[in-house]
């Protein structure tokens, strides 16, 4: 028994068709992986210093340099957010040297904090670039309305983080004015919490930013007669 012509097309079409998606498929995958292959592989000779870059004495500034610019290359072709919290997190470094806020300087800093910002963004969920950009917006002299949001989103991303809990709280204490009444429950929290990790270290701040009655009423009623006895000594950090 033959098979006609017909029953032969009916039966390779199909095979055709399977054959072109299956083609189809593997030149979208192959288009949407080189850009991130690219980008991978610009980021290599930078990827060393990374790690150096929360470490208290961080990298040098030759090191800090190869960092960036392995970042720069790679953003054209990456939409990564991390990518990108970590270059203007880096930029901002690397401005700490820039003396006298000047052209240049203002220029740098803008640039960084829209990088951190577009990073940001895109992965929102990340306590440690918004606290760089609250302190970085307040040296920019960004006004007081538009830093307080910064650090509210720094603590509602990660209320209990505890290598964070001094560097925001101090902001927190610098803009208290400016937080709305809402904002009160999210600090006083962070206060009671800061008392917990170290009560020398938040009366020192608390006393340092005249913001002694604040952290007094965040505090139980049990806890404000050992920070009156604390007050009472000298000051210790």
């Amino acid at each position: 028994m033959s098979v006609s012509e017909t029953q032969m097309h009916l039966i390779i079409s199909p095979k055709i068709g399977i054959a072109a998606l299956s083609l189809l498929l593997g030149v979208l995958l192959v288009v949407l992986l080189v850009p991130r292959i690219i980008a991978e592989v610009l980021m290599l000779p930078g990827n060393r210093v990374l790690p150096m870059m929360g470490d208290a004495k961080g990298p040098t500034e030759k090191e800090l340099a190869l960092f960036i610019a392995s970042r720069q290359r790679s953003l054209p072709w990456s939409g990564s957010a991390r990518l990108r919290t970590d270059l203007g997190s880096a930029q901002l470094l690397q401005l700490r040297d820039v003396a006298g806020g000047g052209p240049r300087y203002h220029e740098e800093m803008a640039e960084s904090l829209k990088i951190l910002r577009e990073g940001l963004a895109r992965a929102p969920g990340n306590p440690y670039a918004w606290t760089k950009l609250a302190y970085a917006s307040l040296v920019d002299q960004t006004p007081p309305r538009r830093v307080v949001p910064l650090l509210e989103m720094a603590i509602r991303t990660a209320p209990v983080e505890t290598p964070l809990t001094f560097a925001r709280l101090q902001l927190c204490l610098i803009e208290w004015d400016y937080f709305p009444a809402s904002s009160r429950p999210l600090l006083n929290k962070q206060l009671r919490l800061a008392w917990a990790q170290s009560a020398d270290e938040i009366t020192w701040l608390a006393r340092a930013t005249n913001r002694i009655d604040p952290l007094r009423q965040a505090l139980p009623e049990q806890e404000r007669s050992t920070l009156d006895r604390r007050l009472k000594g000298p000051e210790q950090r």
